[in-house]
């Protein structure tokens, strides 16, 4: 797509300020003509990777308007700045086919162009459908929202609307006019909303004879705004675009609340591992009270339960949630100590199944820079994991190895390996596999999800291989700390 902007004006330092600005945003190229002269040959070169041109209106080579009247020429959608304002030289602007224009003020109106840019860039994602029967109408609004870079399609009828609708076409923003032939926009209001939502779909009523009570009863079923009409160029691209924004505001809110979801989902699964140990220890304790073991258990017991509080405690950080961060706490960890601990909370799983948990680790300690919660999250996960999908009276292999570059936790498991075509979903949330645990334990398709995230943030990964059609390598990579 398209990202460059073209920027054609004679004082240098207000341009170079709104190149800045743009710049800031991170997601543009920019060109920059002192002149009009500049400005033709930065057009003959760059034309196709133009999406938009903000012009001055008289520059020292050409006046009236020349850099906006070769956008028009080019196709090229054209914001004017202008020093001064007046009803004729608004005119003057808006006959030149520019998308809109610009006072040049001072900063707030800098701050105003690359708004509008934003929304002239989120535009050419959302498809609007111009629904009137009468064609120089149609054709009038049409031509509005494509100067603001909408794609814009138009019918002459209700029934023809449905139609694109039921062939799959997908819009975001409707207009419609409220007195047609056939059926009427009241009645494709209601045929509307029975499909989509306020959040899904904007509808905007257009009329020149509509009285203040239809208008009325239009929003009430349903639409989103309404244009009277006569009017004016601005008022209708300001309403549109605010019913644009408003809509992608709806979206990223979905997103957040989704991202929300998946983050209560996630640490609920943290809090599923420590409550196995707890829920292992206390049986064996039950069994073992008047052995020689208890002590040892209900140290087991009690750290879970801490381990359990501490997940909770993060559950409960409403910013967290929101934003849909994983927070760590970076410090020198000695990584055989961490393993050798995750090991010990899975071993009481693995002994509920008669599993051989083998660890072998170096002579010597291996250090990282990471959180020691986390990275034990992780171990204990793929651990855990290789004992759920392992069958009763396996064996799991897990090895701890380095290179001074690089330290690889080897988790090797007896599960009998996850099929080819499904491998590529082993990473995602929620995706269950159709490799079964072999004793009924639950899975909520999100562990490995949430390793592959903690292991990003610690500068790592996690990796997968097949072992032989007997089991799986999951394989989890970290940095070795600075000496």
């Amino acid at each position: 797509m398209k990202n460059t902007v073209l920027i054609v004006e004679d004082s240098k330092a207000f341009a170079l300020s709104v190149e800045a600005a743009l710049r800031q945003e991170g997601s543009y190229q920019v060109l920059v003509a002192l002149n009009y002269s500049e400005a033709v040959q930065l057009v003959e070169l760059h034309q196709e990777e133009i999406f938009v041109a903000i012009t001055d209106l008289n520059l020292p080579d050409e006046s009236d308007g020349a850099a906006a009247k070769l956008m028009a020429e080019k196709s090229i959608p054209c914001i004017a700045f202008t020093g001064n304002f007046s009803p004729n030289l608004r005119e003057m602007v808006l006959s030149l086919g520019v998308s809109d224009y610009v006072l040049k003020n001072g900063q707030q109106d800098i701050s105003y162009v690359v708004q509008v840019i934003n929304r002239m860039s989120a535009n050419r994602s959302m498809e609007v459908l111009v629904v009137d029967d009468a064609p120089s109408s149609r054709d009038f609004m049409s031509a509005l929202l494509e100067k603001q870079c909408f794609s814009v399609t138009s019918v002459g009828s209700a029934e023809k609307a449905l139609d694109l609708l039921d062939q799959g076409y997908q819009y975001k923003i409707i207009l419609v006019d409220l007195i047609m032939n056939g059926m009427d926009g009241f009645e494709l209001l209601g045929a509307l909303r029975s499909r989509f939502d306020m959040s899904q779909m904007a509808i905007i009523g257009v009329s020149g004879k509509a009285s203040s009570d239809q208008i009325a009863q239009f929003m009430k079923h349903g639409g989103n705004d309404f244009l009277l009409k006569p009017f004016q160029q601005e008022q209708v691209c300001s309403r549109v675009n605010a019913n644009a924004q408003l809509l992608d505001q709806f979206s990223e809110l979905s997103s957040l609340n989704q991202q929300k979801n998946e983050l209560l989902g996630m640490a609920a699964h943290d809090i599923r591992g420590p409550l196995g140990v707890v829920s292992s220890a206390a049986s064996m304790l039950k069994r073992e009270i008047s052995g020689e073991h208890p002590e040892m258990l209900l140290g087991l017991v009690i750290e879970a339960a801490e381990s359990m509080e501490e997940l909770l405690d993060r559950l409960l950080d409403v910013s967290s949630i929101e934003d849909a961060n994983i927070s760590i706490d970076i410090d020198r960890e000695n990584l055989c100590s961490l393993l050798d601990k995750a090991v010990a909370d899975a071993q009481l799983l693995a002994n509920d199944k008669q599993q051989k948990l083998n660890l072998e680790l170096p002579v010597e300690a291996v250090w990282v820079e990471a959180d020691s919660m986390r990275i034990k999250e992780v171990a204990y996960n793929l651990i855990s994991n290789a004992i759920k999908y392992s069958p009763v009276g396996g064996k799991i292999d897990v090895r701890l190895s380095s290179n001074h570059k690089k330290v690889r936790i080897e988790v090797i498991d007896e599960a009998g390996g996850i099929p080819k075509a499904e491998q590529h979903l082993l990473f995602k949330p929620f995706c269950n596999i159709s490799t079964k645990p072999t004793a009924g334990e639950r899975s909520a398709g999100l562990g490995l999800s949430i390793c592959q995230r903690i292991m990003k943030l610690h500068k790592g990964e996690i990796k997968y291989r097949s072992n032989a059609q007997v089991g799986s390598i999951f394989e989890a990579v970290l940095p070795c700390a600075n000496d």
